[in-house]
């Protein structure tokens, strides 16, 4: 994924809120397989939990959850959060 779509615009607007309330996190933007990716930073970092973004309504949502999130949960030894995006009115 690249910072400059709507997506990592979204990203750096939680990265900053999460700033302005002295909540230590990291945002990486990686291209590549998403699992792949995903497991390289797991495994390179000291994190005590992983949070994935799960935004794409339907059978899409299904196919990230399955294809993403069942492949790290068999192969990483952390808490993994799904978090949802809640849109603002």
């Amino acid at each position: 994924m690249k910072a400059n779509t709507s997506f990592g615009n979204e990203l750096e607007r939680i990265s900053h809120h999460l700033n302005t309330r002295a909540i230590e996190h990291e945002v990486h933007f990686q291209e590549g397989t998403v699992v792949g990716q995903a497991q390289r930073v797991i495994e390179r970092g000291n994190y005590d939990l992983i949070v994935i973004g799960a935004d794409p309504p339907g059978r899409l949502r299904r196919w990230v959850l399955g294809e993403i999130v069942t492949p790290l949960l068999q192969s990483i030894d952390k808490p993994l959060l799904i978090a949802k995006v809640v849109k603002s009115e």
